[in-house]
């Protein structure tokens, strides 16, 4: 009788499910299991659409992607005359898909650069760890004289992050010498060790303590600040002794070593339920500001 009691609900919930035709419909605590990386490609589709169409009203603006199934997607809905390029990735390599990009003629490598161009590039923040999102960027820098971010598209509350940034001419910028574009300036490396909520998290409303780590060598960090829904919610302080980062990394230039950890103190306000974006921002004493540990989390 319990199987059958429990089966009939999964298949009531399943019917349920299948009667939504929209994301916002969902249970909160449903949604972000339900997004995978298939999901969303048509409204993506139409916002890099609009985007490219503000680059130039006129030809083909081409378009530079970090992954091949987004490219697939892209070109499905924008049309094969579309000129799309994907960066290099440790998966298309894997899947088989490299070979195929080449033969296509849709390698980043591929991109005619003749004189002054533009291009648009769209960059899934949440797809890639730190570490791997800086490769894509360094690869870009690397690609072109200018670099700038446009915006970032926010699909299911947060559970996707796509960056837009604007691509222009060859790269003039010789090997080893200082890219002009701030995006292109080395980026920060951070470590929160505890007192972050974890994506769709709930925590109770409160005071909360954030400690981690945070090095930059490029002169090293000024600034550490935690924001809640886009504001400064605490200010961290800076310069904690941790040693063992630069025993880690030791060939880190920060001039701030062994002091680099911090901690932030702030309060976690809201309703019950109540969704919510956090994030920490590092300002660089190079003038670089980046947004880290962003995601979505609820308040109990």
């Amino acid at each position: 009788l319990l199987a059958i009691t429990a089966g009939a609900t999964s298949l009531g919930v399943l019917a349920t499910l299948v009667l939504m035709t929209q994301y916002a419909d969902l249970p909160q605590t449903w949604r972000a299991r339900l997004v995978s990386k298939m999901s969303g490609h048509e409204l993506l589709a139409r916002e890099v659409q609009a985007t490219l169409t503000g680059i130039s009203s006129t030809g083909m603006t081409p378009l530079v992607t970090d992954q091949y199934y987004v490219a697939a997607q892209l070109k499905f809905y924008l049309g094969t005359s579309q000129p799309i390029h994907v960066l290099p990735e440790q998966k298309a390599e894997r899947d088989g898909r490299a070979l195929q990009l080449s033969l296509w003629q849709m390698g980043l490598s591929d991109l005619a650069l003749p004189g002054a161009i533009q291009a648009l590039a769209l960059i899934e923040r949440t797809a890639w760890t730190d570490q791997q999102y800086n490769q894509k960027i360094r690869a870009l820098c690397a690609r072109f004289a200018d670099v700038q971010q446009v915006k970032t598209l926010v699909l299911f509350e947060g559970e996707q992050l796509f960056e837009y940034l604007k691509l222009e001419s060859a790269s003039s910028v010789a090997a080893g010498s200082r890219h002009e574009s701030e995006i292109c300036l080395p980026a920060a490396r951070i470590y929160v060790d505890r007192g972050y909520p974890k994506p769709f998290t709930s925590i109770a409303p409160g005071i909360q303590h954030t400690e981690g780590w945070v090095y930059q060598d490029d002169g090293g960090v000024r600034l550490v600040e935690l924001l809640v829904d886009g504001e400064v919610t605490g200010s961290a302080r800076y310069s904690l002794p941790r040693g063992d980062v630069k025993a880690f990394y030791p060939e880190s230039t920060d001039p701030n070593h062994p002091n680099v950890g911090f901690k932030i103190t702030w309060s976690a306000a809201g309703s019950g339920g109540s969704l919510h974006n956090i994030a920490i921002r590092i300002t660089s004493n190079n003038s670089k500001v980046e947004l880290f540990e962003q995601w979505p989390f609820y308040l109990r």
